[in-house]
């Protein structure tokens, strides 16, 4: 089994490993998304099983979240929070350096977007989800970690005063576009196609009333709505998952970078 972003090789020989935050587990991810007994991935020498632990956040296996032990075969990939491990055969596995080596890039996960989404690009016109843009620096690092970045300087930006969070599209040629999610009693934000959305997106392959998002507590979630294209998060369709500052959401042709900014 290799952990992705390390390069990382862990021998399934017999007997089971634990992954979770507790510092007791065979394979420790220092991260608050992950619960502190998270997931086990067991051998019994003929097959490989992957359970997860009744985590809060949840253990995605080929894009899907599981809820009961599943077997694993070669070229599986399974993610906990946002570090992906990919199952290799012995052969494989035989092959590589076994020490823990670090990759060059930390966020070059397996896990691609699903082929099967065939949207058509609109040239959407705007109203209500533009608040402002602003110039990005002219290297584009703003998101270069979309995993894991911290939230960007917006405070230049007026109008945001009022902003719980704002989702960021990148335009191109070093512009970005805000989508402003203003602070209100409820604590949640609709967004979809429909006017009476809290945040407007004009594309037809975004659903009227596409995903949720809520902010409980010092957490945020979001929500699929029983979207027709899926809500995705960091390239993984979801229909419930907690967000981080920093992490990409796809609706239909439209992608966005969370930000929270209070």
């Amino acid at each position: 089994m290799k952990r992705l972003d390390t390069g990382a090789i862990y021998e399934l020989s017999g007997g089971a490993l634990r992954i979770g935050r507790d510092p007791s587990c065979d394979i420790v991810i220092d991260d608050r998304d992950v619960s502190r007994q998270h997931a086990k991935v067991e051998s019994d020498g003929a097959r490989i099983t992957l359970a997860d632990l009744q985590s809060t956040n949840g253990t995605m296996l080929n894009n899907w979240r599981i809820n009961r032990p599943e077997i694993l075969r070669a070229g599986d990939v399974f993610v906990i929070a946002d570090v992906s491990f990919e199952i290799q055969d012995q052969h494989q596995t035989r092959g590589e350096d076994t020490s823990f080596r670090e990759g060059n890039d930390a966020t070059n996960f397996r896990s691609a977007k699903p082929e099967n989404r065939s949207f058509r690009d609109q040239n959407s016109s705007y109203s209500k989800p533009i608040a402002a843009t602003a110039d990005e620096p002219s290297d584009a690092t703003a998101f270069k970690n979309p995993m894991k970045t911290v939230s960007a300087d917006l405070s230049a930006i007026p109008g945001l005063n009022s902003a719980e969070a704002v989702l960021v599209r990148q335009m191109g040629r070093g512009r970005i576009t805000l989508l402003v999610m203003e602070q209100n009693a409820s604590n949640k934000w609709s967004i979809g196609r429909l006017r009476d959305c809290d945040v407007m997106i004009d594309d037809q392959a975004v659903s009227r009333e596409h995903c949720l998002i809520m902010k409980r507590g010092d957490r945020w979630q979001i929500d699929d709505q029983t979207s027709r294209n899926g809500t995705y998060v960091n390239d993984l369709e979801i229909k419930m998952t907690y967000l981080s500052s920093g992490d990409r959401i796809t609706l239909g042709n439209y992608e966005v970078v969370f930000l929270p900014l209070v």
